[in-house]
């Protein structure tokens, strides 16, 4: 048995004969404190061949060995869910503490979800963490800055990091998980540093493939389990830019999509944008988590201004901001909804409309925001959808 290589890699070299992936001589990953006995860090290009098998189980293997940065992050558990279960080896790379990922440790068979520490600012802890890797998928984000970091930290900086460690270690495939409307001249600071990452990103590997989605949906979500917080919680619901459209994409649908785009040669160095079946205004989201809620508050139709003001001074203090003024002016400023001349869409990636679930089949997960009288109530959104069309 030759020294270096992972449980998949030996599983592959059982089968096949071939060793898919060959390692340094270091067999540990993860950060080493006090210095590290091996000597220093050493990342040399090898040669590999990736073959990729969606349709196994958690104990087969698909031949993918992964580092997903972000994956501690809410659609972070979807894509680790996805690559544990067809039988892949996944690297999650975490900055925080053991409590932050060992939620993740159960979505692969035994030892097939590997802990590796990193810091964005320290290159040499980002390479430990891809060295075995012949996959690299970035979902890390920010939503609003802070003192620690800032958006060209984290989205430019921090992107750019990443993707040279990668190609440094000579991946085979690289996912850039970026944002539905990012644009380099946006008024939106978010917007603006997502797409100025996807320009780094390129210049240094231009086969990334770079995923584009819109506000994603699912359980602890940013989007409707905000408004669910505040719909259950809040005396009244202050809301702003009421007419601002979203065209909201299930965090499961987006997880297939990007695990199409691994597992196709097609998608290599092509950007996507991606985006949900129905297009939703910010009054008509706010309005049906209220009835998922079955919660009966008022509505407070706010200007942008004091609102965007509150939040600037709220954000600094508070743990978990129901609202930022970065997020506002990415809602003010970016395009939610999918453009009519995007090149690549989700349905290139194998999804057309009808296999995406649209918001009342998605936002189950809202029942949680309900009070216990509510619990087991059934919400007739199709009813009401119809009547609300016979009245109009």
């Amino acid at each position: 048995m030759r020294r270096g290589l992972t449980s998949t890699g030996r599983h592959l070299q059982a089968r096949t004969g071939a060793i898919l992936l060959q390692h340094p001589a270091r067999t540990s990953i993860g950060n080493c404190d006090g210095g590290c006995p091996q000597g220093p860090l050493t990342t040399t290009t090898q040669a590999r061949e990736l073959h990729i098998n969606l349709h196994g189980g958690r104990s087969s293997v698909s031949g993918v060995i992964a580092t997903v940065f972000g994956c501690t992050g809410f659609f972070g558990r979807y894509v680790v869910n996805r690559l544990g279960r067809i039988g892949s080896q996944v690297v999650v790379a975490y900055r925080g503490e053991e409590s932050s990922f060992r939620h993740l440790k159960v979505m692969g068979d035994l030892g097939q979800i590997v802990p590796a520490w990193y810091d964005i600012r320290d290159p040499d802890t980002i390479k430990r963490a891809v060295q075995y890797s012949n996959v690299v998928i970035n979902l890390v984000g920010k939503r609003y800055e802070t003192r620690n970091f800032s958006f060209d930290d984290v989205h430019v900086a921090g992107a750019a990091a990443i993707a040279k460690a990668a190609k440094e270690a000579g991946v085979e495939r690289f996912i850039h998980v970026s944002a539905l409307g990012a644009d380099e001249n946006s008024r939106s600071g978010f917007a603006k540093s997502k797409a100025i990452g996807e320009k780094v990103v390129r210049e240094i590997i231009p086969g990334a493939t770079i995923l584009r989605p819109a506000a994603l949906v699912g359980q602890r979500d940013y989007l409707l389990s905000k408004f669910g917080m505040m719909v259950r919680y809040w005396p009244f619901f202050l809301r702003v830019l009421k007419d601002t459209r979203f065209q909201p994409l299930a965090a499961g649908d987006m997880a297939t999509a990007l695990m199409n785009a691994l597992a196709s040669p097609e998608t290599v160095g092509k950007d996507y944008d991606l985006a949900g079946p129905e297009v939703w205004t910010m009054k008509e989201m706010t309005e049906f988590v209220s009835r998922q809620t079955v919660t009966r508050i008022p509505f407070v139709d706010a200007p942008l201004a004091p609102v965007r003001l509150l939040s600037k001074t709220t954000q600094m203090f508070l743990r978990k901001p129901r609202y930022t003024a970065e997020e506002l002016d990415f809602w003010n400023h970016a395009n939610m909804t999918l453009s009519p001349e995007a090149k690549h869409t989700i349905e290139d990636l194998g999804l057309t409309k009808d296999d995406l679930m649209t918001m009342e089949t998605s936002a189950g997960f809202l029942r949680q925001f309900r009070r216990p009288a509510h619990i087991g109530l059934i919400v007739d959104e199709e009813h009401h959808h119809t009547e609300k069309a016979r009245s109009a």
